[in-house]
């Protein structure tokens, strides 16, 4: 037996409306979404728009026979979702987290030398850590970066081959890295221009657990 499907979808107050049929290719009678084996008629369902998650995502894909997946970049539009992700809707990166051999020391690195604030400290006990928050202004209005002693930590952190940078754009960078080199901070890549023609220049320089952070800047 093969199939083709029709779906619909209206937003309104909220709510999505679904109204699915499909065609069975065999007999060439029309079979709703909600229930194959009732025949002709349409059946809509309603589903409240702030709580559309997974499990409603499978029921409308068990509901029309795999055609309702057709809705969801549908749904995404109607409801505002897509929208959430400009930072107008409450949605941002809040924290980049990076595990830490001494918590005092990093939190030094950062603030001293890169001029970040400290927004926050606390302890768990129950997780085993210790965490720092540091970054630019305040936590609840900019990206933070969360730095964490474990209690126990491991024998030693190995960062891999997945970790890349964390990126600063800095008003100067030759200037920064020449106020970094006087203060004994390590560079993995001197500055250089991005690129033949380019103004911009970029630097590398390691924290104190070898973490690369790059130096960037726009003129």
């Amino acid at each position: 037996m093969t199939a083709s499907g029709n779906t619909a979808a209206e937003t309104e107050g909220g709510k999505l409306n679904l109204r699915t049929d499909v065609a069975d290719g065999a007999s060439g009678k029309r079979r709703t979404g909600r229930d194959t084996n009732k025949g002709m008629e349409r059946v809509p369902r309603t589903i409240d728009a702030g709580n559309f998650v997974s499990n409603e995502l499978n029921a409308i894909h068990e509901a029309s026979g795999g055609v309702g997946v057709a809705l969801i970049s549908h749904y995404k539009v109607s409801s505002g979702i897509g929208a959430m992700a400009d930072g107008n809707k409450g949605m941002k990166i809040r924290h980049t987290m990076i595990r830490v051999a001494d918590l005092r020391r990093s939190v030094d690195f950062y603030t001293q030398h890169l001029g970040m604030d400290l927004m926050r400290e606390r302890t768990s006990e129950v997780r085993g850590e210790r965490v720092a928050y540091v970054g630019y202004g305040d936590e609840d209005g900019n990206h933070a970066l969360e730095i964490v002693e474990m209690i126990e930590p491991p024998a030693e952190y190995v960062h891999g081959n997945t970790y890349g940078h964390v990126a600063l754009l800095v008003a100067n960078v030759q200037e920064m890295s020449d106020q970094l080199k006087s203060a004994g901070v390590e560079f993995a890549h001197e500055p250089h221009q991005v690129r033949a023609g380019n103004p911009n220049m970029i630097a590398f320089i390691k924290d104190p657990d070898g973490y690369e952070i790059e130096l960037t800047e726009r003129r």
